[in-house]
């Protein structure tokens, strides 16, 4: 397209790269956008995971995304603008059984995004972009210590809706853009689950605070305790596995047993 291109070589993990990576940038002049993607994982029953594996997993997903925001979020203050985009997944909605710290990264990654959110000049957007299951070659590539070949769940989407999403919400910035029409269902049934449940509990909070007993706050903890327990057993659990989290659960326990037994190995390169 007649773009100039440059391509430098980068341990995402290593914060003193990543500074590297973002002066090389500037060569350009400016840095306008900046999008921040990694995703590896580890797949396997946790225990039967090595913690190194688990740890990589959360360096390379959120440690590195944390880099990326150190090194260039200075160079968008000196220029007042500049977005930076987070490429997250879905599994901020609905944990993945079996990729525990991947789930785990992505919820953390998140919460780090909403932070950094409140803390900048308006002129410094930062953006979340939550994509579905992507033809990519990220399921292959993962360390797989089940045991068994693994495949994505469908629908799985077309990487370039990604590559979409980016360019719209560089040019038209808001804060959460989905990618796939089933993980936009998803993150929006999971969203009301929440506020719902929150909801429910604040309601119970302010009918417990009108206990008038001797031991009132020892009743109001239990009182809630209990009350939230009954709506996080009948609503949050429930509808969040089945209903969020369920298409994961299920294809992940199929593979399982049906698929096809391979040797546990490590993330490939």
């Amino acid at each position: 397209m007649g773009a100039d291109v440059l391509i430098v070589p980068t341990d995402v993990t290593d914060a003193d790269q990543v500074r590297a990576l973002v002066e090389a940038g500037l060569s350009f002049g400016v840095i306008a956008v900046w999008v921040s993607k990694v995703g590896v994982g580890a797949v396997g029953k946790f225990q039967d995971t090595p913690i190194e594996a688990h740890e990589q997993v959360i360096r390379a997903n959120l440690i590195r995304h944390m880099n990326d925001a150190h090194a260039v979020l200075p160079i968008f203050t000196k220029q007042d603008q500049g977005i930076f985009i987070n490429i997250i997944s879905h599994g901020r909605f609905a944990a993945a059984p079996y990729a525990t710290a991947y789930s785990a990264s992505k919820v953390g990654l998140k919460g780090f995004s909403e932070a950094l959110r409140g803390q900048y000049h308006p002129n410094i957007l930062i953006r979340d972009i939550y994509p579905a299951f992507i033809d990519a070659p990220g399921v292959s590539h993962v360390a797989n210590y089940t045991g068994r070949e693994l495949s994505a769940p469908p629908p799985v989407y077309d990487a370039r809706k990604v590559a979409d999403a980016v360019v719209g919400v560089s040019r038209d910035p808001k804060a959460t853009t989905t990618v796939g029409a089933t993980d936009t269902l998803r993150t929006f049934l999971c969203s009301e689950l929440e506020r719902t449940v929150h909801e429910l509990v604040h309601d119970d909070l302010v009918q417990a605070s009108r206990f008038n007993t001797r031991h009132r706050w020892q009743s109001l903890y239990s009182f809630v305790a209990a009350r939230r327990g009954r709506w996080r057993i009948a609503i949050w659990q429930t509808a969040r596995g089945a209903g969020c989290g369920g298409c994961h659960r299920s294809h992940i326990s199929r593979s399982l047993r049906h698929g096809k037994q391979i040797q546990p190995h490590e993330a490939s390169q």
